[in-house]
């Protein structure tokens, strides 16, 4: 039921996004670039790069323990850390690109949240790209322990309305931000903050319905820890 809700949200979300952009309307950019930001994009991108090497290095060491101890399911296990490995490096690659288009760029589309708490702010287009596109890698990589048995066409239903909905509420956030309307700033808030619970909600589903699973403890576990990390 989790994943027909999400798709429902989905539907409605093509629909109420553009229409809260048309009427809430964009405000307008904003104008003094901040130099500090391009040192956290270069901070931020050291980080990403420390950690992707680290996430190479246990890759191949991995692999190279599996192949020595002659497991008879060897194959199947650096099938799964190599996609794991994959998923991973993925999100840390498009961080690291967001990062470097911030610095070479100065910050690049930035509009102004003219209703922000404390007086006007900037919001960086860019780092909302890189979320709508990194959290559904990561609600990918929770998903992924409990579905190894799927085929990949089974992956994909079960998984793909919740990541849909993930890139989605990221993008109600930012229409939220960038909005000059009260009323559509109040709603795009509820509404993205529905779509992180759906997205959860579906999370919980998926661990209840494979609670039975071996493991099953430690792969709830590890998306109880990404949902109170990232919440």
């Amino acid at each position: 039921w989790s994943s027909v809700v999400c798709s429902i949200y989905s539907a409605l979300a093509a629909i109420l996004i553009p229409l809260s952009l048309h009427y809430g309307g964009i405000a307008p950019r904003w104008g003094q670039p901040d130099p500090e930001e391009t040192w956290h994009a270069r901070s931020a991108m050291l980080l990403c790069m420390s950690a992707m090497m680290t996430e190479m290095l246990l890759l191949m060491s991995s692999s190279g323990d599996v192949m020595q101890m002659g497991w008879s399911g060897a194959s199947e296990l650096r099938s799964h850390r190599l996609g794991d490995s994959m998923l991973t490096l993925s999100s840390y690659s498009l961080k690291v690109s967001c990062g470097i288009f911030l610095w070479w760029s100065t910050g690049g589309i930035v509009h102004q949240d003219s209703m922000a708490y404390g007086g006007p702010r900037p919001v960086y287009t860019v780092r909302f790209l890189q979320w709508s596109l990194c959290v559904p890698l990561l609600i990918a990589l929770g998903n992924r322990p409990f579905l190894e048995t799927y085929s990949f066409r089974e992956k994909l239903t079960r998984c793909a309305p919740a990541l849909v909905v993930s890139f989605l509420y990221v993008w109600a956030a930012w229409v939220m931000e960038v909005s000059e309307s009260w009323g559509v700033r109040w709603f795009m808030m509820f509404f993205s903050f529905l779509g992180s619970f759906l997205v959860c909600a579906d999370q919980f589903v998926l661990c209840y319905h494979h609670r039975h699973d071996v493991l099953a403890k430690l792969k709830t576990g590890l998306v109880l820890y990404s949902v109170m990390t990232f919440a």
